[in-house]
């Protein structure tokens, strides 16, 4: 996870990304 760093973070960006981890868990 440390990886991953938060840049240019917008809401969209936010709401795929937690459709995307809710699918892969």
């Amino acid at each position: 996870m440390n990886n991953i760093q938060i840049r240019n973070y917008q809401p969209g960006d936010f709401q795929q990304l937690c459709a995307i981890f809710l699918r892969a868990v």
